[in-house]
């Protein structure tokens, strides 16, 4: 391949900038970079926000539906305990999912003041609640669920 000398690669680049047309526009590559730029950033930074905000919201709602679906199985246990020995009792329980810790409380009982009936009907409350600060008590600011039920006693 054959060098060309400075003073040829000028008149090259002359002959090449003549057939391409006169330039107007200098630097004008740099300015479409940049306002390329700004637009992708105006785009992108809230589209990041709504997605931090998505995963925020989708967390919550699972969690909820973990609380659901642990008061549904307490209620069910206490139920099928009822079955086996109808006495009044208060009980807790504890599981963790992920980073948080959910605790229920679960009261059954056959007194008139909680809906029951003495040796006949036994009413059945479980409270669970996202224990965020880990203190074992129900804030007001914690997520909470709650069910109530009856249950026949069958063995008096």
């Amino acid at each position: 391949m054959k060098q060309l000398s400075p003073t040829s690669r000028r008149s090259y680049h002359k002959q090449v900038n003549a057939a391409c047309g006169p330039q107007t526009r200098l630097g004008g590559a740099m300015l479409d970079v940049i306002g390329a730029s700004l637009v992708t950033a105006m785009v992108l930074v809230p589209s990041v926000n709504i997605m931090r905000q998505s995963m925020d919201i989708n967390e919550r709602i699972q969690l909820r539906q973990e609380m659901v679906t642990y008061c549904t199985n307490v209620v069910e246990m206490e139920l099928a305990d009822i079955l086996i020995s109808p006495v009044n009792r208060t009980s807790s329980g504890v599981i963790y999912s992920g980073q948080n810790v959910v605790r229920s409380s679960a009261t059954r009982s056959d007194t008139p003041q909680l809906g029951g009936i003495p040796g006949r009907l036994m009413a059945v409350s479980v409270t669970v609640w996202h224990d965020a600060n880990g203190n074992k008590r129900i804030d007001r600011n914690e997520s909470q669920f709650s069910l109530f039920t009856k249950a026949a006693m069958t063995n008096k």
